[in-house]
């Protein structure tokens, strides 16, 4: 096991900072070392995009996770504030980091055992790329393996996000600048379906008789952080009570683990497409009337998707109990009981996810917004 020195968890911190102290410390550093360690290898052609703005999205030390999309989001506001309306987004690979880097969350959590390096490997193309082509801010998504090409084009390229990022120097997504976004309200474009997979979804709700409003239930059934996993007693039960106002349901089992004898929707719809394809999964959450999201990422898509209606629960959960839990929102800038990116369309429930907090969350949310019903019926 590497043993990792007090000097070295400085050169972490510098090298990617997660401190707002060594921040911007590194930052300083940065402005003080960047004439001489990034002069570039050549000169970058047009292609290397020298006179546009870019955002890097370095898997060096960002998740291949839903996290993204929390990126682009975070680009999107920044570029605004310098008055561009568009981005385009370079994905670096996770390539082998210097040998004095801590580990990973991914590998002091175990979670590299359940989620492989091939499943990582994968996400690049199903997850990531799909996320961007659907973030109608982004222009171009591209891959670049060679590191020395990114830091020559940081070289010649002011217009580079995450701040002071140059391929030596890594940055990562901000929450609390994300939650500081999302209070200040600045518009955002965000996550768009395309038309080919809206026509999809209806031809598949034609298809399985679905003619009337339907609420969507997304199944988190991971081994990594179990606990966080959809209450799915609470979810068939509370299917049963939206039958009663002729609401149907659809289930779109968990992309990872999906194969599972002791999960049975025999008697409602499953949407298996969106299991393993991001962009009818998309397509599917816009037409919903609303959508149930467990602890997990994948709200993401709703979140930033202003055509979409959310219910989040279960924020603070047995993985997270409220104490423990609370401690990292508030490290990102958030408190309990908050409610970013909601406002008419979704609500966030912090507590556990049962069958009354799902009925309330419910009841509040047709409260907020009571032409919700009608206005879901047109559009469908």
């Amino acid at each position: 096991m590497k043993k990792y020195s007090f000097f070295n968890k400085i050169k972490r911190q510098l090298i990617s900072p997660s401190r707002p102290s060594t921040v911007l410390l590194s930052d300083i550093l940065h402005s003080l070392t960047k004439p001489f360690i990034n002069k570039p290898i050549h000169k970058p052609s047009n292609y290397y995009f020298s006179d546009q703005p870019i955002a890097i999205y370095d898997l060096r030390c960002s998740p291949i996770t839903y996290d993204f999309a929390m990126f682009l989001y975070e680009a999107e506001c920044f570029f605004k504030s310098k008055n561009y309306d568009f981005f385009h987004v370079i994905i670096i690979p996770n390539l082998p980091g210097p040998d004095y880097l801590e580990p990973t969350w991914q590998e002091t959590t175990g979670y590299n055992k359940i989620i492989t390096e091939t499943h990582q490997n994968q996400r690049i193309f199903n997850l990531l790329l799909p996320l961007a082509s659907m973030y109608q801010a982004c222009k171009s998504v591209n891959l670049i393996h060679e590191v020395n090409i990114i830091q020559s084009i940081c070289s010649k390229n002011n217009k580079i996000f995450p701040s002071n990022y140059d391929g030596f120097f890594l940055r990562t997504l901000c929450y609390q600048k994300i939650y500081k976004y999302e209070k200040s309200k600045i518009f955002f474009f965000g996550l768009k379906a395309q038309s080919t997979d809206l026509d999809q979804i209806k031809k598949w709700l034609t298809f399985n008789e679905i003619q009337q409003p339907f609420v969507s239930f997304t199944i988190r059934n991971y081994q990594h952080q179990y606990k966080r996993n959809s209450n799915i007693e609470a979810y068939l039960k509370f299917s049963e009570y939206l039958e009663n106002f002729g609401i149907a349901s659809v289930f779109v089992p968990d992309t990872d683990n999906p194969w599972n004898d002791n999960l049975d929707f025999s008697q409602f719809p499953i949407f298996w497409a969106g299991t393993f394809n991001l962009y009818q999964r998309q397509a599917l959450y816009e037409i919903a009337l609303t959508n149930i999201f467990p602890s997990s990422g994948v709200a993401a898509l709703c979140w930033l998707n202003h055509s979409c209606s959310f219910i989040h629960s279960g924020i603070c959960n047995e993985a997270y109990p409220e104490n423990t839990g609370m401690k990292l929102h508030k490290s990102r800038g958030q408190n309990y009981g908050d409610q970013p990116f909601c406002e008419n369309r979704g609500i966030i429930e912090w507590g556990a996810e049962s069958f009354d907090s799902l009925k309330k969350s419910f009841d509040i949310l047709l409260t907020k917004n009571p032409n919700l019903l009608e206005l879901k019926i047109m559009n469908k």
